[in-house]
């Protein structure tokens, strides 16, 4: 039928093909945009751990509130440190990225 037509050579080169943008997709999906690694580059991946390690010992709040406090956190840090106040939504993203990473190292 149709794999009649096709060279086993071509048909081969298609699928390492195939194969290697399926990686390159998966290797992707876990990276943050350009912009949002240099603002992580310029803060520090552990001092975004630091905040979050300290929002997981307020007691008695919900996840929400605890990464509402570590946003706050950071951008209160970024102020004071770089002498710019950081978007929330920026912080969100990059609080949400090392979360999942200090997650899954815990």
């Amino acid at each position: 039928m149709f794999t009649a037509t096709i060279p086993a050579f071509d048909a081969l080169t298609f699928g390492v093909g195939l194969i290697g943008v399926l990686y390159g997709w998966l290797a992707s999906r876990n990276r943050l945009p350009r912009w949002a690694r240099r603002w992580l580059s310029r803060i520090g991946k552990e001092k975004i751990e630091e905040f979050i390690a300290e929002a997981a010992y307020l007691s008695g709040t919900t996840p929400l509130a605890r990464r509402e406090w570590a946003v706050a956190k950071l951008q209160e840090w970024t102020e004071k440190q770089l002498g710019i106040r950081i978007p929330t939504s920026i912080a969100n993203l990059l609080v949400e990225f090392v979360y999942q990473q200090w997650k899954r190292a815990r």
